[in-house]
């Protein structure tokens, strides 16, 4: 029995050796794998910052690359701006030199222009006199104004031309326009209050408040000559028309034809 309990711990004695080489060869091991495990890991994050760096470095170049574009965009146009700069003062320097001829040449040309702009308000006058007559009191205040700047010596040629050359294009203008406007006229001694229709020049209407009665106006005749009342309604539809309150449409109404010279 005894040598039995002597193999018993001889045997314990040799396993416990056993699991002590066990222990002792796996911790070597163990320590090589974390070694190992912090190597990857390290390599990984290395990896990834690595990484990082290239993404960083990707949106820093795609950054500098899209600013470049930008300043490269701009230094084109200011190029074509700096080219179309210079063709203005060119351009400006040309217009310079025509206005320093045209001066050495002012005196000569304020006294022929002078008696042309005088003979043209002149002839203004006279043709606002003749003309059929719309509008009047406004027409006549104009030729009145451009009379009396004539005589002002502190306006200069060049405005005054300007002035009677504006009033020759408003007149112009009455006559491709469709106006309407109240105004007082004298019939038979009395002041009636009338609707005028102006179509150009080749027609020019009144009819009275209640619609009841329309005219003509006669410019061979110098006179106003009353109208059937088949009339009162496109003359009225005409007046809504140049008041702009009803869009155009085609009006049927009597004209004056200039009978043709011999």
């Amino acid at each position: 029995m005894f040598d039995v309990l002597v193999r018993l711990r001889t045997i314990g004695l040799s396993l416990a050796s056993a699991s002590l080489l066990a222990v002792t060869l796996a911790t070597p091991v163990q320590a090589q794998l974390g070694e190992a495990e912090d190597t990857a890991e390290g390599a990984v994050q290395e990896g990834a910052a690595s990484q990082d760096r290239i993404n960083n470095l990707d949106d820093q170049t795609e950054r500098l690359l899209r600013e470049y574009r930008v300043v490269s965009e701009r230094l084109d146009a200011m190029r074509a701006y700096n080219d179309q700069q210079e063709r203005l003062i060119l351009a400006q320097e040309a217009e310079i030199t025509s206005i320093e001829n045209q001066i050495e040449n002012v005196t000569g040309l304020r006294r022929d222009i002078t008696p042309m702009v005088q003979r043209m308000l002149d002839g203004l006058t006279t043709f606002v006199q003749l003309d059929v007559p719309f509008l009047p009191d406004e027409r006549q205040e104009r030729v009145e104004r451009l009379t009396e700047l004539m005589g002002r010596a502190d306006v200069s040629v060049a405005e005054k031309f300007r002035r009677v050359l504006e009033a020759y294009q408003i007149e112009n203008d009455y006559g491709r326009t469709i106006e309407s406007y109240v105004a007082s006229l004298d019939q038979d001694g009395e002041a009636l209050e009338l609707d005028f229709l102006k179509i150009g020049r080749v027609g020019f209407f009144y009819q009275t408040k209640d619609q009841a009665r329309s005219a003509i106006w006669n410019q061979d005749a110098g006179e106003w000559q009353n109208l059937p009342d088949r009339f009162n309604g496109p003359i009225r539809t005409g007046i809504n028309m140049a008041r702009e309150v009803i869009p155009p449409e085609i009006l049927i109404l009597p004209v004056r034809i200039a009978e043709a010279s011999e």
